[in-house]
């Protein structure tokens, strides 16, 4: 186990006390956190507005 994934879960079961959120709720709160002070974006990609064309075998 690397050091970083301690530090984060520690940040996560910190936060879990602090909040009372389930480790999920509070592992995407930290990651989401994490990202927007790094400027970028934490909306998920957008779908693609259609299918890709299927290669006949």
């Amino acid at each position: 186990m690397s050091s970083g994934n301690k530090k984060l879960k520690r940040l996560v079961r910190e936060r879990m006390e602090r909040t009372g959120e389930r480790y999920t709720t509070a592992l995407a709160a930290i990651q989401r956190e994490h990202a927007a002070s790094r400027g970028q974006s934490t909306e998920a990609p957008a779908p693609p507005t259609e299918a890709p064309p299927v290669t006949p075998r």
